[in-house]
């Protein structure tokens, strides 16, 4: 373990953070991001970089008057589900969601929940943002019948981790993979403005 991962458990007593802490901080279900073959390690990175799901809640909370039936959601760089778990937990159903999520674990993650929830909805996981092409596009807003909610996630990457203190970057911020969540949201609205 880190440094950076130690928290104060006691005066003057400083203890190793364990994800399930991190878990309730964070608004997860407690062992959200325990899968028979993760480590710790894997546990805590995978919660580096998502949703608190209580504010994400509180800013969602408004569609439930508004998608009474439910809604199908777009989400970019889903890393564990912080959308999704948020949505859940305010009552509102999936009708369908599109997960794009380059980390196998989180995948892993987000489809265990997934099903131990029991979401009557589908979950389509898709592994990489830049196989989002026009024409897989138009087959997923066939397929979902469009999307009510397009969500991203801080785009992030491991090479980003490795860049230099030196370096003008946000730590832990890839541009480059903002700027295709830019280009798949621009490309969905044109498509359903098509639509309409």
């Amino acid at each position: 373990m880190s440094l950076l991962n130690l928290v104060w458990v006691g005066r003057y007593k400083l203890g190793p953070t364990e994800p399930e802490y991190l878990e309730r901080i964070l608004g997860y279900p407690l062992n959200h991001t325990q899968a028979a073959e993760s480590s710790l390690t894997e546990r805590l990175l995978s919660l580096k970089f998502c949703f608190q799901t209580d504010t994400l809640g509180y800013h969602l909370s408004a569609l439930k008057s508004m998608y009474p039936g439910g809604l199908t959601v777009f989400s970019i760089f889903s890393g564990i589900g912080g959308a999704e778990v948020a949505l859940h937990r305010l009552g509102i159903s999936l009708k369908g969601v599109v997960s794009v999520e380059t980390n196998a674990t989180k995948r892993k993650i987000l489809r265990r929940w997934w099903e131990n929830t029991g979401q009557i909805g589908q979950l389509e996981q898709i592994e990489d943002v830049h196989k989002l092409t026009s024409t897989k596009l138009e087959s997923l807003m066939k397929k979902f019948g469009g999307f009510d909610l397009i969500i991203c996630q801080h785009p992030c990457s491991d090479l980003i981790s490795k860049i230099s203190p030196q370096s003008e970057s946000l730590p832990g911020f890839d541009f480059s993979l903002f700027y295709e969540f830019v280009r798949v949201l621009q490309r969905v609205r044109t498509m359903s403005e098509r639509k309409r």
